[in-house]
């Protein structure tokens, strides 16, 4: 095949196109695991991408960190590998074999969640004076399934007071579209009204109209 010179320019505008490729919201972690690689092989002082490369590398991550990180590793790296080298590690038949292993047996520890019945219970006992707050974003964040981004993007606007419950607007959702939901009266929690306390104590001078001026994580 003849060789064919692509000026510079194409080439600098063809890499900043396939770097768009990745997903926005996750883009850094991918570059991170990518630039991780790169820095091992220099360190190594070992070239190119082959599976002779990759399993090393990957037996170094997997007594560094638990079975199932290995899983997103290769997820985030084989998509980096195929935008920036042409490279298709999903054929590397021994590194799959090596990360399906590390994982069999392995039980991922489940986190402590609340119960409906603590969260009813909390809502319900726990000050206003110390935990309005919590309590607004309990209600909304777990009426809707919210994600943390979402909690803190939400604007005064996003909520609209009904008589029988709270109407939300989710303007930017990770699908990109547009959703609603409704949170409503449950047993004696009055969503309403604590949502009405909790605006009437919002300061006239908020300089934005985030509805959580200082949620936390």
């Amino acid at each position: 095949m003849e060789d064919i010179d692509i000026p510079e320019n194409i080439l600098a505008a063809a890499k900043i196109a396939t770097l768009d490729l990745l997903p926005d919201k996750s883009k850094i972690h991918y570059e991170k695991e990518y630039l991780e690689f790169c820095e091992w092989r220099n360190t190594e002082q070992v070239h190119g991408t082959g599976e002779a490369v990759l399993l090393p590398y990957f037996v170094k991550l997997s007594n560094e960190f638990s079975p199932s990180s290995l899983w997103p590793k290769y997820s985030m790296l084989r998509a980096c590998l195929e935008l920036k080298e042409r490279v298709e590690i999903n054929k590397y038949g021994a590194l799959i074999r090596f990360i399906k292993k590390k994982n069999i047996g392995y039980r991922v520890k489940k986190s402590k969640v609340f119960t409906k019945e603590q969260i009813s219970e909390f809502v319900r006992t726990a000050p206003d004076e110390t935990f309005l707050m919590m309590k607004v974003a309990f209600l909304i964040g777990i009426g809707g399934a919210c994600r943390t981004n979402e909690l803190t993007k939400m604007l005064m606007d996003n909520v609209e007071i009904l008589e029988s419950k709270l109407v939300i607007t989710i303007p930017d959702s990770k699908t990109h579209k547009e959703r609603f939901f409704a949170v409503i009266s449950d047993g004696d929690v009055n969503p309403m009204a604590l949502f009405k306390k909790y605006i009437a104590l919002r300061p006239g001078h908020t300089p934005h109209r985030r509805l959580f001026l200082s949620y936390r994580n």
